[in-house]
């Protein structure tokens, strides 16, 4: 479990394995960082879920490393 601003990732306990996290805030589950290879140099995808986004404010977006991903996913979601 890591932390970024109230936000904690974790792995999911159900199917999925390998690279593939949730992401909660105050215990409810607002998005997903994961390892996919979409595009060179950019594997990982992160995403806050649409009951989640805030009007003009990124909501999605790819990272070459999940330290990355979890920074800009905390912020989009602070809106920095």
């Amino acid at each position: 479990m890591h932390e970024t601003d109230h936000l904690v990732l974790m792995r999911p306990t159900d199917h999925r394995t390998g690279d593939d996290f949730d992401v909660f805030h105050n215990e409810k589950l607002v998005g997903r960082i994961m390892l996919m290879d979409l595009a060179e140099g950019h594997a990982w995808i992160w995403s806050i879920f649409i009951e989640h986004r805030k009007p003009g404010r990124p909501y999605k977006g790819y990272a070459d490393d999940r330290e990355s991903a979890m920074k800009e996913f905390a912020e989009a979601w602070r809106g920095d």
